[in-house]
């Protein structure tokens, strides 16, 4: 019998564990080698920043993602690499965010992005964070279809002379 003792994982409704969660199992529940491969075949792309925003660590999933490999990537400033707008946004603590993003080939895509900050203990150095990354034009493509299918649905219950929105 094997007890680990861990903090409380918060699921994200929907979403399964929160990258929060996966970090806390993979601190506590894995050998480092395991957890090493699991982050190294993620299919998002997980990138570990400095604290000023350095590439350190760019996975398997950041090059599928972006198109750059860990040679191009790593020592770059993750925002200028895939970010396209000027000013760049700043990346927000712990909130899931959507934004432009960029590949290697130019292409422009809307990235859905969160970023947990690597809190170091009393007295030690900032540790920087891991950023995890995602292509999310695929969701906001659906998005816009069913909008655009309920707005469709709306003006044929009005022509029908039946209300346009359920009560």
């Amino acid at each position: 019998l094997l007890h680990v003792s861990m903090p409380p994982i918060k699921l994200v409704p929907g979403r399964g564990l929160s990258q929060r969660g996966l970090v806390s199992i993979a601190r506590h529940c894995m050998p480092p080698s395991l957890a090493a491969h699991a982050l190294e075949t993620a299919a998002d792309a997980i990138v570990h920043v400095c604290p000023a925003g350095t590439v350190k660590t760019w996975n398997r999933g950041a090059f599928e993602t972006f198109g750059f490999t860990a040679d191009q990537a790593l020592g770059s400033s993750l925002t200028e690499l895939v970010i396209p707008l000027d000013p760049k946004p700043q990346l927000d603590r712990r909130h899931l965010r959507r934004a432009p993003a960029s590949r290697a080939d130019g292409t422009l895509f809307t990235a859905e992005f969160t970023v947990l900050e690597l809190t170091a203990n009393a007295g030690a150095p900032d540790q920087g964070a891991v950023v995890t990354l995602r292509d999310a034009s695929a969701m906001g493509e659906t998005v816009r279809t069913l909008r655009r299918r309920v707005a469709q649905l709306e003006s044929g219950m009005e022509r029908l002379g039946g209300p346009a929105r359920a009560p």
